[in-house]
């Protein structure tokens, strides 16, 4: 069995490496992603100092550490399932020594894997540049957390792929499935800066709290 799921590994990580253009666009879009939520906040602090009693530079922290747990806990495998289903090629894998969901979970964590070493190097450097004196407190108590929204998010997206059976055109839901992450997991804006009514979602839904903050 192991030796089964070391194949798989060994595989799917030279896919990842063989597409380097895929990682070298990945870290082209996350930082340009990262630099215009900087740019946003930092027209917003240039005439206060205080936004519900956080500074500029703990919300920088705030969106760098963010910027880092996003990168394993935020999953979207249902993109890959929605295309192996609608080609027909999801018969190939009946045959396979591992279900097909094994597979994708797998290949889907080894990727985001790789994304979370190198969103870490990146946003470290950044955090060395825009922030030097600023001292990080970690606590391990965050790690089952991650591991735990890594879980969940996959889950999610493997019911959500699994979708393409039924529908003709799946993807629009993986878009508000996004759009509902993004608003509720504390991405854009941290937990204090939404509205009450927000908030109260925020509180019902896994999102906010499987990204460990």
């Amino acid at each position: 069995m192991w030796s089964k799921l070391w194949s798989i590994v060994r595989i799917q990580m030279g896919v990842n490496f063989a597409y380097r253009g895929n990682i070298l666009f990945w870290l082209l879009i996350h930082l340009l992603g990262f630099v215009v939520l900087y740019c946003f906040w930092a027209a917003i602090y240039s005439d206060r100092t205080l936004v519900q009693g956080m500074v500029f530079p703990q919300m920088i922290s705030y969106l760098i550490a963010v910027s880092m747990i996003r990168e394993f806990v935020l999953v979207a495998p249902e993109y890959e399932i929605n295309g192996t289903i609608k080609s027909g090629k999801l018969s190939s894998f009946l045959v396979r020594p591992f279900a097909y969901p094994i597979h994708v979970l797998l290949s889907s964590s080894l990727w985001h894997i790789l994304e979370t070493i190198i969103g870490i190097v990146i946003y470290f450097t950044i955090a060395h540049f825009l922030l030097p004196d600023m001292i990080w407190h970690w606590s391990w108590n965050i790690i089952p957390l991650v591991i735990f929204g890594h879980v969940i998010s996959s889950l999610l997206s493997l019911c959500l792929g699994t979708l393409a059976f039924w529908l003709t055109e799946a993807s629009a839901f993986y878009y508000y499935k996004e759009i509902l992450i993004f608003m509720t997991a504390g991405i854009l804006f941290p937990y204090q800066l939404m509205p009450v009514w927000i908030q109260k979602i925020m509180n019902v839904l896994p999102f906010y709290p499987s990204m460990g903050l």
